[in-house]
């Protein structure tokens, strides 16, 4: 039987290896942003590549908004939980 692991934003952010790519994320999308402008952001600006990171760019907005980080609204835009947690 598998445990199932519950992470919060906090967690996220915590992790060693995605934490600062999450924090990004949530800083680029204080303005609204499509998932194709989120996932050019972590592909030539964050350098996240699949090759490195073994994730596709849209695991972190799934991961983000599962967790109360991003929501959509028309576009990706981070919460006010996730604009405090940055800031």
């Amino acid at each position: 039987m598998s445990e199932m692991v519950i992470k919060t934003l906090d967690d996220l952010l915590r992790d060693p290896e995605y934490g600062n790519i999450y924090r990004e994320i949530l800083k680029f999308c204080r303005e609204p942003k499509t998932k194709d402008e989120i996932e050019r952001f972590v592909l030539e600006n964050l350098q996240a590549t699949y090759e490195k990171t073994k994730v596709w760019p849209a695991y972190f907005i799934w991961e983000l908004e599962k967790t109360g980080g991003l929501r959509w609204e028309g576009k990706w835009k981070t919460t006010e939980m996730g604009l405090k947690i940055i800031s």
